[in-house]
């Protein structure tokens, strides 16, 4: 106890764990750092698998409410695919073929499919005030539809009928969700990795790095933006070293240079690419596969005018630069790790001039 205490820690179990043939033995302990927390804590003898008994501890668990806050996003809802592909096939790509200027070309490609879905799938602003529950499906909203709207029946008409109309509804509908909640769970925890067990749990908010909130005290978006970009020193090379591998070099009539690619190998390119984050260019992954029959020839040809002409585009070389804390607790700045959101283009021709 003295231990414990030296610790501040506290033994919650007063009564004794074990019956023996010489007596009675407090052996299982539960030790906690916040007592105040500790609602009732207690020996449990009915489980009879030991001769130990089974000991029980209740705590007060503080559960945040997460804060809302709004995303935007493309809406596909009413998303109709046969006047957009229609539409696709009509838009004038192949004038970027006749383009030199490769920033222009990239920025014109760009606006054409940007533009192409702000008509079909406009970008949409939501506050979201709770994660959205995956189990949910469109056979339940449909049902939870027809509830409520039983529900609004009867508070204008308060018969026993509606009553009974509306109650079996509910009913009816809150055991579907739970069977698709269990069914959803079980079928996605069995055969998972702890990774994905962790990653899911984080997903439905029953595990969060909520702990990890960026204070506002640490600084504003800006500020943030201005000190990674400090952190990054400029390097100068040493002269001497220079110096020493320019005129040290082996003698040989090996050169490097990057091979104009195929469509093909652009088509592995792409399709490898599996990050939906969308970039500086407001073009995501699922925008691209709305348009990959059509749009893949065209990357090719910007992909192959990079490696021609030696040039990575301007537009390609922003990025939007997301801060993750590095521990849980943040004070200042350098707690923070920037992380890049690329334009899913220039991931492409990364992994083009990779396998090049």
């Amino acid at each position: 106890m003295s231990l414990l205490q030296s610790f501040n820690l506290t033994q919650t179990i007063n009564e004794p764990t074990r019956l023996g043939n010489t007596g009675a033995t407090l052996l299982d302990l539960i030790v906690c750092s916040d007592s105040s927390r500790v609602l009732n804590s207690y020996v449990d003898p009915s489980l009879d698998v030991s001769d130990h008994f089974l000991i029980k501890c209740e705590l007060k668990v503080f559960i945040s409410k997460p804060k809302p806050y709004v995303v935007s996003y493309r809406d596909f809802k009413n998303f109709n695919r046969e006047d957009f592909f229609r539409e696709l096939l009509n838009a004038p790509f192949q004038d970027i073929l006749y383009i030199q200027d490769i920033n222009i070309k990239v920025s014109v490609f760009s606006a054409l499919i940007v533009s192409l879905f702000d008509s079909y799938a406009p970008v949409r602003t939501a506050r979201i005030t709770k994660k959205k529950a995956p189990w949910i499906t469109q056979n339940i909203r449909y049902l939870m539809e027809t509830r409520n709207r039983a529900l609004s029946k009867y508070k204008k008409r308060k018969t026993l009928q509606n009553w009974e109309y509306y109650r079996q509804l509910r009913n009816f509908t809150s055991a579907t969700i739970q069977r698709e909640k269990k069914a959803f769970l079980e079928y996605n925890l069995r055969n998972r990795s702890a990774k994905d067990h962790w990653k899911l749990l984080r997903n439905l908010g029953v595990y969060s790095n909520d702990s990890k909130h960026i204070p506002d005290s640490v600084g504003s978006a800006e500020d943030l933006g201005e000190f990674f970009i400090s952190s990054v020193r400029p390097t100068t090379p040493d002269p001497h070293t220079l110096n020493f591998y320019l005129h040290n070099r082996k003698k040989t009539n090996a050169s490097f240079e990057f091979r104009i690619a195929t469509v093909d190998e652009v088509r592995s390119a792409f399709l490898s690419i599996e990050s939906e984050a969308v970039g500086t260019d407001g073009i995501g992954l699922t925008m691209l596969l709305y348009c990959y029959p059509v749009i893949l020839p065209y990357i090719a040809h910007i992909i192959n005018s990079c490696i021609e002409t030696s040039t990575f585009p301007l537009g390609w070389k922003y990025s939007f630069l997301l801060p993750v804390p590095k521990v849980s607790s943040i004070t200042s700045m350098s707690d923070l790790r920037p992380i890049s959101i690329l334009p899913t283009l220039s991931k492409i021709f990364e992994r083009v001039l990779e396998s090049s």
